[in-house]
């Protein structure tokens, strides 16, 4: 695996994954999703760091403002980890404004080896209050992780809010979580 720019020494044993959600609601399907899908990664041996609506709460993104200490802590574990997923509410058809704002400042990771998400694999997770709301956003992640050279897992999942957390959205959900982790080189 080649290092990562600005991040610390490869960890051989351990996949490290982050979670990215943008669900600043009490009570968030979104956000229980992410925290049931990095769960199943730590049960599969996985490093996991969450971010939350709450931890994304940055200016808006300008290439030449200083960051504040929470956005080098963000773009720190971007550069660390091995692979992502990202959950977003269906926000009239698109993703959260944080889960955006936040994926903007990977911009300042473009002269990094890899540049920006490369080599990654991130997982892709909508919900919204209808079926046809969350199937845009879940589009709108995968452009945006293409756009930042990160490469989708192939099951995604859109979900409406209304839906129980029952057996089929475990099954996609833990089928995204595995092969996030099956593109790390630990699991090759």
């Amino acid at each position: 695996m080649p290092r990562r720019a600005n991040s610390p020494a490869p960890r051989p044993d351990r996949v490290y994954v982050v979670g990215i959600g943008g669900s600043a609601s009490k009570n968030s399907t979104t956000e229980a999703i992410l925290r049931r899908g990095l769960a199943e990664a730590e049960r599969l041996g996985a490093e996991t760091r969450l971010f939350s609506a709450r931890d994304l709460e940055f200016p808006l993104y300008a290439e030449d403002r200083e960051h504040t200490p929470e956005v080098e802590t963000f773009l720190r574990e971007l550069r660390r980890c091995d692979g992502l997923i990202l959950a977003s509410p269906a926000y009239h058809g698109n993703i959260s404004g944080r889960i955006k704002n936040a994926l903007d400042y990977v911009e300042d990771m473009r002269s990094d080896d890899p540049p920006y998400l490369d080599g990654r694999v991130v997982g892709c997770i909508a919900v919204g209050a209808a079926h046809l709301g969350a199937a845009a956003t879940l589009n709108a992640l995968c452009n945006v992780a293409h756009a930042l050279r990160g490469w989708p897992a192939p099951m995604r999942l859109s979900i409406s809010s209304n839906e129980p957390l029952n057996e089929r959205v475990d099954l996609k959900l833990f089928t995204i979580v595995k092969q996030v982790l099956g593109r790390a080189p630990v699991f090759q």
